[in-house]
């Protein structure tokens, strides 16, 4: 290959990776209390493939629910016992609510995740998810996903008896939400 060649490939190949970064950006929403949104599909989600997904906002019980969380930023790293969790809600009543493991927690770079909803045959959360839909009556329900970051804020002290300890203080900070219609058949 001339060098000429091998400039317009490398000038091709980083107009290629500037526009997935802008395509994944342009579906990245952030509300007026700072949490980013979630798409969802039927198929995975590829980070930067979000353009050539075909997204959804309803699906039925045997339907593949994949989903793309975005976060305002990078989530940064966890200290002082910080967790993450997933928390499900249906019909406007919290449903479910799970932990990331430490082994599963987000890397710190990070600025989304996919969640692998229901019907993907790697479920996260061991199928929680999907047991909390198989529950649901006949109908059109409203599902809605919480990202929610425990932050730590400071160390309190606790007073027991005579013994004086050190409690951690969180407070929890949604990153990210989305919500679809679930429809029972």
């Amino acid at each position: 290959m001339k060098r000429g060649q091998v400039m317009l490939v490398i000038g091709i190949t980083m107009v290629s990776i500037a526009t997935a970064g802008l395509v994944a950006q342009s579906m990245k929403k952030i509300d007026s209390e700072g949490i980013a949104n979630m798409i969802f599909a039927s198929a995975a989600i590829g980070k930067g493939q979000e353009g050539s997904a075909s997204l959804k906002d309803g699906f039925t019980s045997g339907d593949a629910i994949y989903a793309r969380c975005y976060f305002p930023g990078a989530i940064g790293a966890f200290s002082r016992g910080e967790k993450c969790h997933l928390h499900l809600w249906i019909d406007g009543k919290v449903a479910w609510r799970g932990v990331y493991s430490d082994a599963s927690l987000p890397d710190r770079t990070w600025d989304q995740i996919q969640i692998y909803i229901r019907n993907t045959g790697e479920d996260d959360f061991r199928g929680a998810i999907s047991n909390a839909l198989d529950g649901l009556a006949a109908g059109d329900h409203e599902v809605q996903l919480v990202i929610v970051r425990d932050k730590f804020l400071k160390y309190k002290l606790v007073k027991t008896g005579t013994q004086v300890t050190q409690e951690p203080v969180y407070q929890p900070v949604n990153l990210s939400k989305g919500k679809f219609t679930y429809t029972v058949q």
